[in-house]
């Protein structure tokens, strides 16, 4: 499948027929009937079932729709994107792991500047504020010091929570806490990423003087994709859970939170106070981000 017949699939789930679908998207009702029928040929399932004039997703539909949302936003975003003349200035984001960058930067390729953004391990963070190499850092306060550093200013952002997540019918899933020493009895899997979310499991493990039972890692990917039917427990952070509610790989899973040392962090904006009128427009669309993702993860919790 190609991201066209992805395009005119959402179409039709959105308009809800083949005559709507079709005007929108400026083809022939016959054309784009040809086009669904290839492309359940080609996956072998069937996507819609036919009412009348009225066309309503299976099961296998409403899968692949999730899908087709995320390609197709991913592409109308990245167009924007590179229509920035190549003669625009840069803005430099460095972050660190686990602070769910593409949420706080979403709409940013309607700004005038081209956005460049860089994900480092934690500790190098100091090092990147003294010398003045980025416009904005995301991160904590564990390895920050900007005190000593002239100009640095900073915007809270959101509180960020460890959880552990694991099935509804899992013998934790009657928990609403669980403490990070207990972690050390349970089997986990991990993500692969050098310098994501791990970085902030490893400070945690230092802190709380514990080592974590990992039996195998995976990739994003496959979390995406396969998490829901996953036996094991693993470790997501709580900032961003709300906007995720209604993917499949949040399905069937509960999530609990962890207490000991560093398992609760604030995020923030870090950047120089002498460039604030020309970045301002991203320190409040960053900000403005937070706080709309921030009110979803509240009112999802409060529906638990």
């Amino acid at each position: 499948m190609n991201s066209d017949q992805l395009r005119q699939f959402r179409a039709i789930a959105e308009c809800g027929n083949l005559t709507n679908a079709a005007a929108k998207l400026f083809i022939t009702q016959p054309a784009l009937s040809v086009s669904l029928t290839k492309l359940e040929d080609e996956i072998g399932k069937l996507l819609f079932v036919r009412k009348g004039r009225s066309m309503i997703l299976t099961e296998n539909g409403e899968k692949l729709l999730t899908y087709a949302v995320t390609v197709t936003d991913a592409i109308d975003e990245a167009r924007e994107y590179f229509r920035v003349p190549e003669e625009m200035d840069e803005v430099l984001i460095y972050r660190i792991g686990g602070v769910a960058a593409p949420l706080l930067l979403s709409g940013s390729y309607n700004l005038n500047y081209r956005l460049k953004l860089k994900l480092v391990h934690n500790y190098e963070t100091p090092a990147i504020v003294g010398q003045a190499i980025a416009e904005f850092i995301i991160a904590d306060e564990r390895y920050m010091n900007a005190a000593i550093y002239k100009g640095v200013e900073k915007e809270f952002l959101y509180d960020q929570k460890l959880l552990l997540s694991v099935r509804e019918n899992d013998p934790l899933a009657g928990k609403e806490k669980i403490s990070v020493k207990e972690l050390e009895e349970i089997h986990l899997i991990g993500h692969y990423a050098s310098k994501g979310i791990n970085d902030w499991i490893a400070d945690v493990e230092k802190d709380n003087r514990i080592s974590l039972n990992v039996d195998m890692h995976f990739d994003y990917a496959f979390y995406e994709r396969e998490a829901a039917s996953i036996p094991w427990p693993f470790l997501m952070s709580s900032f961003g859970e709300g906007m995720a509610a209604d993917q499949p790989y949040m399905k069937g899973r509960k999530q609990i939170e962890i207490t000991g040392e560093y398992t609760h962090r604030s995020i923030w904006l870090w950047y120089d106070n002498r460039i604030k009128r020309l970045v301002q427009p991203y320190i409040n669309l960053i900000t403005s981000n937070a706080q709309r993702i921030s009110e979803i993860d509240r009112k999802y919790k409060e529906k638990e």
